[in-house]
This record gives structure tokens, C-alpha cells and sequence, in this order.
């Protein structure tokens, strides 16, 4: 996302001539660069970075985390064994997070996980194949991704959820 300024023209007028063809919407105060590829998405950002211009980067879809949600875990179960557990088992672990309920800030028995993408690790998806976490084999993941709910006996998983912002 590029900052509005009064120029705008010649800034877009750049990043089309260097980086090629892109499509831009103008909303809340910035211009939103949506680009065709991942070589254009890089191009735009070097040129922005080169340039001096104002602005801030939103990461591709296919880049964003994958969004677990790991339930039945006792109430007292520390986020830090959940996060060294999941690295042996040769996951990208971004961080394990605690629900809380909102008026009473009472902990959940329920843990966000942000599993990353790699290449040399273990892809995202095998999370579904776990048998036991910390050895307890009595937990479960959800998914409701875009596919309609795609849960197994252990897990549900929330994918593709838009970062905030």
C-alpha cells in the first residue's frame, strides 16, 4: 500500500514503466498495488524502497500463515510446550496464543497456533495427521476454511484468515 500524495500519477506512473502493469484502488488514505505475480510483487517493492516513497507491504495470500485452532487441552497447559512440541515434530511455529473469554479475561481451554510455510519443514497441512500433542492424544483441530468444514478426529483448523489492518 502506497500513501496518498499529491503526485500520485508520477509514482504510479513509475512503478508502471519499471515493474509493468498493475492494478491499484485508491481507499482509506492509501493506494492499494495489487500485482500479477510474485516477480511484479517484488519489482514494486524494490522500486518503492529505491524510489523513497511512503509505504507499507501487505504479504501475499499463498504467503500467510496457517491459522490452527487446537482444543481439549487442560486448562493449565503452558503455550511454550505446545510451540516446542510442534518443532519437533518439523513445524514453522509462529506462536501459540491462549483464548480468553472477553468480560471475565477467564482463560479458554483453547490455543491459536500460527503454523508458517517452509520449504525444508513439514507443510501446514500435516498438523491434521498428529496423533498426540505433548503426549495426549485426547485433543482436536476445526477447520473452516473456504472449502466448507474440513475437520479430522484430532483437529480444527481456520485457514486464509485476513491479518487485520
Amino acid at each position: 500500500m502506497l500513501k496518498y500524495v499529491k503526485n500520485y500519477v508520477d509514482v504510479l506512473d513509475v512503478i508502471r514503466t519499471t515493474c509493468g502493469p498493475t492494478e491499484n484502488k485508491f481507499g482509506n488514505g492509501c493506494i492499494k498495488i495489487f500485482t500479477f505475480s510474485i516477480d511484479q510483487y517484488q519489482k514494486v517493492q524494490s522500486t518503492l524502497k529505491v524510489q523513497g516513497f511512503d509505504y507499507y507491504l501487505v504479504r501475499p495470500i499463498d504467503k500467510w500463515p496457517l491459522k490452527v485452532v487446537i482444543k481439549d487441552l487442560p486448562l493449565n497447559h503452558d503455550t511454550d510446550e505446545i510451540k516446542n512440541c510442534l518443532k519437533k515434530h518439523g513445524f514453522v511455529i509462529g506462536k501459540v496464543t491462549r483464548f480468553t473469554q472477553f468480560r471475565t479475561r477467564q482463560t479458554l481451554p483453547f490455543f491459536l497456533v500460527e503454523v508458517g510455510k517452509s520449504e525444508i519443514s513439514t507443510k501446514p497441512e500435516e498438523i491434521f495427521r498428529l496423533k498426540n500433542l505433548n503426549l495426549l492424544s485426547q485433543w482436536r483441530i476445526y477447520d473452516s476454511g473456504l472449502g466448507g468444514l474440513r475437520s479430522s478426529k484430532f483437529c480444527i483448523v481456520v485457514t486464509n484468515v485476513k491479518p487485520q489492518g
